[in-house]
């Protein structure tokens, strides 16, 4: 199975503060934010189907964050093989603490060490939630998946976020001892970059390769 990061968003342009770009449909009611939701940018749409050119004849499933931009994203990968998606809010983004790399840094290692986990944090003046409500959230999606796909033949894809993708699918591989805070931060997954794993009948997951990097 394959796990892809969405394409490139106008959400994403803005938290970068690009000089002089401007940002189109902001929506001050959002829950996420006055552009915590907003679609693919004329670059991501590009991004999207080149990720479907990548896959097409693999995927025989697709699932998505039901967010703007993950949906857009799986949406160009469903079309081309014809195919639903399933969208679902449970995979949408996380918040990690603002400050500097080092600051990030060291909330993964909290995060996955065990600590920090009740912290709520939030962004842009919205409500955060805490690794252990975001867990549970996620754990929802993902355990409905396993009992459904379990066994079954074919390439699922799940186009998900950067954050869910190092957080908590990392979690989820029994060889995540090699996914330390400091490899996932080294090789952070861009636009439509993806983590490649196996789904055993078991319904254990290994996870083989993350962007393009082996992990065997």
């Amino acid at each position: 199975m394959i796990f892809a990061r969405h394409a490139e968003s106008w959400s994403n342009v803005a938290s970068e503060d690009r000089p002089g770009v401007v940002i189109p449909d902001i929506n001050p009611t959002d829950t996420l934010g006055p552009v915590g939701d907003l679609p693919l940018t004329e670059r991501g749409a590009r991004q999207a189907e080149e990720l479907a050119q990548q896959l097409s004849g693999v995927v025989t499933d697709v699932h998505a964050s039901a967010q703007i931009r993950t949906f857009q994203t799986a949406r160009a990968v469903a079309i081309d093989a014809g195919l639903p998606v399933d969208a679902d809010w449970n995979l949408h983004e996380i918040s990690v603490p603002s400050g500097d790399s080092a600051a990030i840094m060291d909330y993964m290692k909290a995060i996955l060490a065990g600590e920090r986990r009740d912290e709520k944090v939030g962004a842009d003046g919205v409500p955060g939630e805490s690794y252990n409500q975001t867990e549970e959230r996620v754990k929802d999606f993902w355990d409905r998946f396993v009992s459904e796909y379990k066994g079954r033949e074919g390439t699922s894809l799940i186009v998900t976020h950067g954050g869910i993708m190092m957080l908590h699918l990392a979690e989820y591989c029994t060889n995540r001892e090699k996914l330390t805070p400091e490899f996932m931060f080294e090789n952070q997954v861009t636009y439509i970059g993806q983590l490649e794993a196996v789904l055993s009948a078991d319904g254990s997951l290994r996870c083989i390769r993350w962007g393009d990097k082996s992990l065997e």
